[in-house]
Parts: C-alpha cells; structure tokens; sequence
C-alpha cells in the first residue's frame, strides 16, 4: 500500500464498547487496535461509533429526531460530553504508542440538514493529515439547519471524508468478520459476503433493515447506506474484525485478510 494514500478507519461501537453495560470501553480491544495501528506511517484519520457511551443517552433525550423541548438541551449537551469521554480513551491508547493523534469534535465543523452533512470544515483535517498527524473524529451531535439538531453517524463522517479528501480505502473495523447473509449472532448458518461489488450490494439493502439493537443512527442498514456512497464515489471499502489479533495490522500492510471486500464494477 502506498504511503501516500490516505486510509479511513471506523471503528464500529460494538468493537471498542460493551454495548450491554452503558458507559463501558473494551479497553483491551482499543489498546491492540492502537498498538497496530502505530506500525502504519501514511495518511489516516480514524473515527469511531458511539457503542455504549453515545446511543443510550442520545435515544433517552430523543435527540436523532431534532429539537423539541428545552430538556433536550441537556441531553445534547451529555450526549457530545460522553462521546469526547470514549474519544479520549482512544487517544490516550494511540498516543501511548506513539500515534500523533488528535481530536477533532465534529459538532465544531459539522452543520446537517435533516441529518445529512450540508458543510464540513475539511480543511482543518486535510492540514492535519499533511502535518503528520492523524485525526480522531466519531459520531456527534451536530447543529441541523431544518430540525434544530440532531446526530450525525461516525459511518457517516467516515463516507462523506473518503469522497471530499479523495481517500484510497474506508476500513470498517466490527465485531464480526464482515457483512454476512444474515446475522451471524442468531443464525449460525450465516455466510460471509467475501466479495460484492457496490452494484449488487444495492439490490440486497433492505435485506438489511431490522437487524439492530440500541442503536440510533440506524444499525447495520444505515451502514451499508454509507458504505455504497463511498464505494460508488471511487473509495475501496472493506470490512474486518477488530476482535482478532493482527487482522487490521495485516490489512494495513497491503495483505488479504478475512473480511468482506466492496468494489465498483463502474
């Protein structure tokens, strides 16, 4: 791969978070992930879901539909609070091995209508990455032109930065090896989508719809909605297990991993 390309990397709530006890990092997963991370030297902006820290507050205070009540100020306000809380965790790791990671708040340079990125302050990013160092965004609570505010998914971000930077690979980084036929935690018989081009993989989104649990920005359907945006735009999107020790150290070095590979036939 080469060092001059810039690669995004989402980390997935489910993967740094246990989202079955609110406000809970899986520490050990975010130090591995951080520590192989540090042996890549190009371009990369990271950005993460909220997991346990971000949706359970955010759907307590109702705060994906807009504002409606002044007591949704302060669960705005909590929301953001809580996920710089998670941000922080993760910085800590990467700078404990030596990544030059610093947080950029997508609530100061992020401005949505109906819950769809209208503007974005790319250029602070893009000085960043050509400094050396690496971006750490996630999803936020931002300001909404139409709805007052709302919440902006990190697989949102991930998708509109890979197409206004012009990034060379999107890595969704889960807690399963990859898109499957169906979900792989119910159905043991599930198999792993390898390979799909972004054609197919359009025919196949509402298969996808319903598999979710406290999630507000829209679980796996909302994914796979921003994962064809950034496919169709030119971005290679691949997906991957952050559970298994080595799998994105091995990814980030150019080599083939397990995991599900989208491309563009177009």
């Amino acid at each position: 791969m080469k060092k001059n390309e810039l690669i995004i990397l989402k980390f997935g709530g489910s993967v740094i978070t246990d989202k079955e006890n609110p406000f809970t990092a899986r520490i050990d997963v975010i130090d591995q992930l951080a520590r192989e991370i540090s042996e890549y030297k190009g371009k990369m902006i990271i950005i993460h879901g909220g997991g346990s820290f971000g949706h359970p507050i955010a759907h307590k205070y109702k705060i994906k539909e807009g504002y409606r009540e002044t007591q949704q100020l302060v669960g705005f306000a909590e929301t953001h609070l809580s996920m710089q809380k998670l941000n922080t965790i993760i910085l800590q790791k990467l700078i404990k091995y030596g990544v030059p990671a610093v947080p950029v708040p997508p609530l100061s340079i992020i401005f949505s209508e109906n819950g769809i990125i209208r503007e974005m302050k790319c250029d602070v990013i893009e000085k960043m990455i050509n400094m050396g160092f690496v971006p750490v965004l996630h999803g936020d609570t931002t300001l909404d032109e139409k709805i007052g505010f709302t919440i902006v998914s990190g697989d949102q971000i991930a998708a509109y930065l890979s197409m206004k930077l012009n990034a060379a690979r999107l890595i969704f980084v889960l807690d399963v090896d990859g898109l499957y036929t169906n979900d792989p935690r119910k159905f043991p018989k599930a198999k792993l989508i390898e390979e799909i081009d972004v054609q197919t993989l359009k025919k196949m989104v509402n298969t996808f719809k319903g598999k979710r649990g406290v999630d507000v920005t829209g679980g796996i359907a909302e994914k796979v909605r921003w994962i064809i945006y950034a496919a169709e735009r030119g971005t290679q999107v691949t997906l991957i297990n952050g559970n298994v020790v080595g799998r994105l150290k091995g990814i980030l070095r150019g080599e083939k991993a397990i995991g599900t590979y989208i491309y563009s036939k177009i």
